[in-house]
């Protein structure tokens, strides 16, 4: 795991698609070509890249295709959960 592509993401209220997006900036791979490699069609992984929520069926593509941790993954989604319920719960 690239420990500073994660700590980016955690930095970040953008939850795995941030850790994701950058896993393939770093990897200099297109999303067209991504999209291959795990398995789905460019549009669904753009709507997951733009903030789209996790699903088990994408966890499992990216562990297969990228060998993302599935764990690593959905903390990252419920942090991010987290922050925007914090959010909601601070706004007056």
């Amino acid at each position: 795991m690239d420990k500073e592509c994660l700590g980016q993401a955690l930095a970040s209220p953008k939850g795995p698609s941030y850790y994701v997006y950058r896993k393939l900036e770093q990897q200099q791979l297109t999303t067209n070509r991504a999209a291959k490699l795990i398995g789905v069609n460019q549009s669904t992984l753009s709507r997951f890249l733009n903030g789209g929520a996790l699903t088990p069926e994408m966890a499992a593509k990216l562990n297969k295709a990228l060998n993302m941790d599935i764990d690593t993954l959905f903390n990252l989604e419920a942090q991010c959960l987290a922050d925007k319920a914090r959010k909601l719960v601070s706004t007056p």
